[in-house]
């Protein structure tokens, strides 16, 4: 098995991808009162999406580790919604 590691090319996709998709829905999320319930979503899901694929070039943390609290929504409800259900 040969691994490839990210290059400058790989790096500055993800910066460019960023840049259009990312910060606009970081950007939105500053103000969620001005927001419906699905845009909330979808921005969540392009946030998410967009850091989850970018994983592979982005440092390891470090430092202390944080323990976040537990949501209140059932992690089953969770798993089984999608950025689709928000739309007809």
């Amino acid at each position: 098995m040969t691994w490839k590691f990210p290059g400058q090319a790989e790096v500055d996709a993800v910066s460019r991808i960023f840049e259009k998709i990312l910060y606009p829905q970081l950007r939105l999320l500053e103000q969620p009162e001005k927001l419906t319930k699905n845009q909330i979503v979808k921005c969540l899901n392009l946030t998410r999406h967009c850091i989850s694929g970018a994983s592979v070039v982005l440092p390891f943390m470090e430092g202390k580790l944080i323990h976040v609290t537990s949501s209140k929504v059932p992690r089953d409800v969770i798993a089984n919604h999608s950025i689709y259900d928000c739309y007809p």
